[in-house]
Parts: C-alpha cells; structure tokens; sequence
C-alpha cells in the first residue's frame, strides 16, 4: 500500500496537556504531534516522567487536553467538543429543555468510581445535569434491568449510561 493509500486512524496534532493553573502549572506534554496508520500499534516509549501515560490518557479522554487536537478516524474527539456542547446545551436551557444523564453503577469498582466521578465533572461543565444510581453488588440481573427500565421510562432523563464492568453474574450483553 502506497503512503497515499494509507488511511490515519488516529491523529494527535500540537497536542499539550497542563496540570494545575497559575504558578502551579505543570506542562506535561508540550506540542506533541503524531499520525497513526490503519494496522499499525501505537508504543508510547520514553523515559520516566516524559508524559507517556499523559499522552495515552489523553487519547483515551482521561486527561483534558490544554491545547492542539486528537482526532480518531477522523473525528474530533478532544479539545473544544466540552465547550461545543456546553454552547448546546446552554441553547436549550434558554429554551426550557435541561439535559439529564442517569449513570448506573452496581458495586464499588475503585476504576468505576473514578470514571462515574469523572463523567459527573464533564455533564457539571458542560451544564448537563447527571444522577448517579448505585446499586449494591449483590444486585441481580432483574433488578438492574428494572431500574434501567424505571429510568428508561422517566421522563426527566435523556441519557442512560450502565458503567462496565458489572459485577459477576450480571451480563451487560442483556
């Protein structure tokens, strides 16, 4: 295949992530750039502290970028997409509509907990309102649904999210 056949799939362009504000601020990553081709492994190689593990959390939307952009398959998927839907979903406050997201999550995964708590951040920002509905581990298979069912039906709720993984016994596949 020629280098004019090749098809990027994932493309981080002046990339820049910075912890902390003011006198504070710590740039861990400054301007990266780099295409990766369809069929090739992506290998953050570097010594310790050059910003590997920042970098992959940032493609992977854990970290904010401060700068520059990431794009996958062609799609933005950092940088200003927060501030585009907190345009949006301002406009539809000023219209009376409040967007809703409900996050299930059953047991107390640490990496669960973290990624809910991270998703409450982003809908605070982005003016979306979130509810967070923990069940207990010991949660069976027909309760959840039951519940996705009673959020399902709610109308103050636009968005259901179930956060993986489930504990086991529960299939997520249902």
């Amino acid at each position: 295949m020629s280098e004019s056949e090749k098809k990027v799939l994932l493309s981080i362009q002046n990339l820049d992530v910075v912890f902390g504000r003011g006198k504070k601020a710590f740039k861990a990553v400054d301007n990266v750039s780099f295409d990766i081709y369809k069929g090739e492994t992506l290998s953050l190689v570097g010594e310790s502290g050059s910003g590997k593990t920042t970098i992959g959390r940032a493609i992977v939307r854990i970290n904010p970028c401060s700068a520059g952009a990431i794009y996958y398959d062609g799609k933005k998927i950092s940088g200003q997409i927060k501030d585009e839907v907190r345009e949006q979903t301002a406009a539809l406050a000023a219209q009376g509509i409040t967007l809703t997201l409900a996050v299930v999550q059953v047991g107390e995964d640490p990496a669960s907990t973290v990624y809910v708590r991270n998703k409450q951040k982003a809908c605070e920002y982005t003016g979306i309102a979130s509810v967070k509905i923990a069940m207990p581990e010991e949660t069976t298979q027909e309760e959840l649904l039951d519940k996705i069912r009673e959020l399902n039906e709610d109308s103050g709720i636009n968005g259901i999210l179930v956060q993986l993984p489930l504990p086991k016994g529960l299939n997520a596949d249902e």
